[in-house]
């Protein structure tokens, strides 16, 4: 399993953002028209919690960024 990339606060904001753009893409109808558009931004919520709760993600790893304090 790969070190985990996401420091606690970077965890809690994407879970704030993931939580939001669910929101916004599967549960306000109305905000987002386009429908596909809309299930697009709802998956990225998703994802993002999910990157939350290993709190590893894939793009930091990609660009071998972190945000976790090294000790």
């Amino acid at each position: 399993m790969p070190a985990r990339n996401m420091s606690k606060l970077d965890s809690f904001i994407r879970i704030l953002i993931g939580a939001a753009l669910i929101w916004l893409g599967f549960i306000s109808e109305g905000v987002i028209l386009n429908s596909l558009l809309a299930n697009v931004v709802g998956i990225f919520g998703v994802l993002n919690i999910a990157a939350s709760a290993v709190r590893i993600c894939p793009v930091y790893t990609l660009a071998r960024l972190s945000t976790v304090r090294a000790d």
